[in-house]
Formats: structure tokens, sequence, C-alpha cells
């Protein structure tokens, strides 16, 4: 086993941030529009755990994750209103997205093997990429 050392690059989601990411992905579009949401009504004094069924009803009925909120909206109310820890949703969300790009970076990694490129062209094939994902 070769041992890798991976950066992750983490972008922000939230409403206003990175658009260009959010039109090449309608499912982070809309789910930072769910969170953009649920924000507003904080901003006007709503509690979240009073916020959280009108804006589920709302995202459906504007179409904003209508399918899943459908098949899971009492599963996102009680995540959030039961348990919901923002510090620990951090923490979470950023070891997904390093667990992601971890695994797109192993499915690179093997497609250079699969390529039958040599361990030296390897090595310069991801200082290559790591210079262009860094600039």
């Amino acid at each position: 086993m070769i041992p890798l050392e991976l950066i992750a690059q983490v972008y922000n989601i939230n409403c206003g941030h990175n658009p260009e990411i959010l039109k090449r992905c309608e499912t982070l579009a809309n789910y930072s529009k769910f969170v953009d949401k649920l924000q507003e009504f904080q901003k006007k004094g709503i509690k979240l755990e009073e916020s959280i069924r009108p804006v589920i009803e709302y995202c459906i009925k504007n179409n904003i994750m209508k399918k899943y909120l459908q098949e899971h909206g009492s599963e996102v109310f009680n995540m959030i209103f039961g348990e919901y820890d923002r510090d620990m949703d951090i923490a979470v969300n950023r070891r997904e997205a390093r667990e992601e790009a971890q695994e797109e970076d192993k499915q690179y990694f093997l497609e250079l093997i699969n390529q039958g490129l040599t361990i030296k062209e390897i090595k310069e094939r991801l200082n290559q990429k790591e210079i262009f994902t860094h600039s």
C-alpha cells in the first residue's frame, strides 16, 4: 500500500457564494436555498424549531428539494430539531468533503495505474494535478 497525502479544497455553498458551483449542481443549489430559507426565518426572530416545518412546506411548494423533502421531511425535521449541533454539522460536512475528495483522488490514482504508467510518471501527473487544483 502506498501512503498518500491529499489536500481537499472546501467551498462555501451558501447563497451568494460560489454561484458557478451551484449552477453546475442542482442538488447543492437547492440545498443552499433550503438553508437560506431557514436562515431567513431565524433573522426574523423565528426560532429554529418553529421555522423547520414552514420552510419544508415552502420548499416543497416551490420545488426546492421537493421529492427529497416529501420522502424525508420528518427525518429532516427530527435531525434539525432533535439534535442539531452546528459545530458537529460543520465537522461532519468537512469530513464528508474530505472523504469525497479522497475517493476522487483514489479513482484518479487508480486510473493512472490502469493506464500502465510508471511510478515516476504517476508522481509527475499527481504533482501536475496538485499544481492545477491549487492555482
